[in-house]
Parts: structure tokens; C-alpha cells; sequence
């Protein structure tokens, strides 16, 4: 709890650096601890990242990183051939200060999930909300699908990550796990959503109970779903 606690510091100090530049929209485990840890903090995070909206201030953002002793990770990360291809610059904290920041210009950047995923980029980040000055969140559904292709990316590998996605889906309202199977095949993210729910359906029978994540897995997947169940058991 005492990181957990340092890292919100660190991030609330992140967002006054933004404040009237730009908006900061937190991704993964600092998304989360406010978002479904609030209470309990009980969720580990090893960094802060950050998507900046829009994403042509990244640098300006990165800048201001600079002034406070932060560098990159890598020399060349900032490079304009390098920024474009990684769309993400890892900046190492200076010593003595926590955490690292992973400054994001793109939600999803691995291509090979899908032909369409620029499409989801810009219109996720459309669709976040404002809320304290200097911040936006993700909507649910994107949030969902943003963790769900992280994990995908990983080989489907990390009990943490299950834990946020059942967490995140038990919240859901039926408009909201209707709009997940319409993004799904709107983004070509059917495989995601399938493997996923497959795995997470042993893991929360609870949460298939009550969802009936295998009617979900059947609308959202279609013609992948024996595919993706062969891969999932394995």
C-alpha cells in the first residue's frame, strides 16, 4: 500500500506538469489503482504509463521529464525513426526517485493484432473523459480491450491481468458488454476477446455465472471461437 500510495503521489505530480498542455490518460496498473483499487490498493505496479493526448506533444511531455533529471531509457528512443516505429519512450527516474515513466503516443502498436488498429487508437482516445485538470480516462469498453491485447501480446500470461478483466467485465452493464462484442468485430479484435474470456471462464466461474461468458465468446467470436478454444487450453 505504501507504493501504491507513492506512485499516485508521482502521478498526481505528473498531472500538474500537464495541466494546460496537454491531458495525461493512465494506462494499465495506475489506470487501475484508481479506477478499481481505490479502495484496497492492493495491486502492483512496477512504473506509471502515461498516453498523452494528443499524442504530437509527446515529446513537449517528455521534455518536461528531462528538466526533472528523467532520460531515456534507450539513447536513440527519441529518435523520429524510433518514436514512430515504438510509438512508446520508456524514461528512466533519476536515482533516489520513484517511478520510471512509459510516456505512450498510441494505445495498441503491435500491427499484427489487426489491419484496423489505428482506427481503434484515434477513436479510444476520442472517446476518454476528462476529469481532474490535466487527465482523462479510458472508456470501460476500450479500457477492456486495451488490457485484454496487453495480455494477448504477454502469450496470455499473468494472473494479474486476468484479475483486472474479471474485475473490470463484473462492472459491466449490458449496454457496455454489448458495445465489447461490436468493438470486437468493429476492430478485427474478435481472437483477443475470445482467448481471453476462454481463460478467464475457468479462472471466475463466478463471473461466468453470472455473465455467461461462453454466449459472450459465441457472439463475439463466430467463425474463430474453435481456434481460439484449442489455443486457450494450451
Amino acid at each position: 500500500q505504501v507504493q501504491a500510495l507513492l506512485f499516485l503521489r508521482a502521478f498526481d505530480d505528473l498531472c500538474a506538469k500537464a495541466a494546460g498542455r496537454f491531458l495525461l490518460v493512465p494506462l494499465k496498473g495506475i489506470d487501475l489503482l484508481h479506477f478499481l483499487y481505490s479502495d484496497t490498493l492492493d495491486r502492483e505496479l512496477n512504473d506509471i504509463d502515461v498516453l498523452i493526448d494528443p499524442p504530437n506533444r509527446a515529446l513537449e511531455f517528455i521534455g518536461l521529464l528531462q528538466d526533472e533529471g528523467y532520460r531515456p531509457e534507450f539513447p536513440f528512443a527519441l529518435d523520429k525513426a524510433a518514436l514512430a516505429g515504438k510509438k512508446k519512450v520508456s524514461m528512466i527516474a533519476p536515482p533516489g526517485r520513484l517511478p520510471n515513466v512509459d510516456v505512450h503516443l498510441a494505445l495498441i502498436t503491435k500491427k499484427f493484432f489487426s489491419a484496423t488498429i489505428n482506427n481503434f487508437n484515434q477513436e479510444a482516445l476520442s472517446r476518454t473523459k476528462a476529469e481532474d485538470e490535466g487527465v482523462a480516462v479510458l472508456d470501460n469498453v476500450d479500457r477492456w480491450l486495451y488490457l485484454a491485447a496487453h495480455l494477448t501480446f504477454h502469450f496470455l500470461e499473468g494472473e494479474k491481468w486476468y484479475r483486472d478483466l474479471a474485475l473490470l467485465m463484473a462492472r459491466f452493464s449490458e449496454e457496455e458488454l454489448s458495445a465489447l462484442k461490436n468493438r470486437a468485430k468493429q476492430y478485427n479484435l474478435e481472437r483477443i476477446v475470445c482467448a481471453v474470456c476462454l481463460r478467464m471462464r475457468d479462472r471466475y466461474p463466478d463471473l461466468d455465472r453470472r455473465i455467461d461468458i461462453a454466449r459472450l465468446v459465441e457472439r463475439c467470436g463466430g467463425r474463430f471461437v474453435r481456434y481460439v478454444s484449442f489455443v486457450a487450453a494450451h
